[in-house]
């Protein structure tokens, strides 16, 4: 899965790919989290617990359109879009899904430390990419 306006290296997908979690999400804690940001919150063994894009006190970490699923998540996620389009629900993204997949599939968050990984979308955040990526 990925989103187009995410800009990542080599190293992050990789670790992304090669990860032992069947279902990942690259996260990051590198910037203040607010409303309108998928936020998440792990475990201690970095399983995603809760995901919202309503600002929580647990939150630590923002997910990114930048992510490996798994082919039992896929199945879970087409079929529960294939219900909204039956019920003329168009307004849902592919996030908010997951945030109910979460009850009954376990993804992981890979942390994005060393490696690169940003969203673009305003003209401000491309001149801070361009001035440091």
């Amino acid at each position: 899965h990925l989103n187009c306006d995410i800009l990542f290296s080599n190293d992050l997908l990789s670790e992304l790919i090669n990860s032992k979690y069947n279902n990942a999400i690259a996260i990051s804690k590198k910037l203040d989290l607010k409303d309108n940001m998928e936020q998440v919150e792990l475990d201690s063994h970095n399983k995603i617990i809760k995901m919202d894009n309503l600002r929580f006190d647990e939150a630590k970490f923002k997910a990114y359109g930048l992510a490996k699923f798994s082919h039992e998540s896929t199945i879970y996620i087409s079929k529960k879009i294939e219900l909204d389009l039956k019920q003329c629900n168009r307004n849902k993204n592919y996030y908010g899904i997951i945030r109910q997949a979460i009850f009954d599939i376990d993804y992981y968050g890979i942390e994005s430390k060393k490696h690169g990984l940003l969203e673009i979308n305003t003209l401000e955040d491309f001149d801070l990419v361009s001035r440091n990526f």
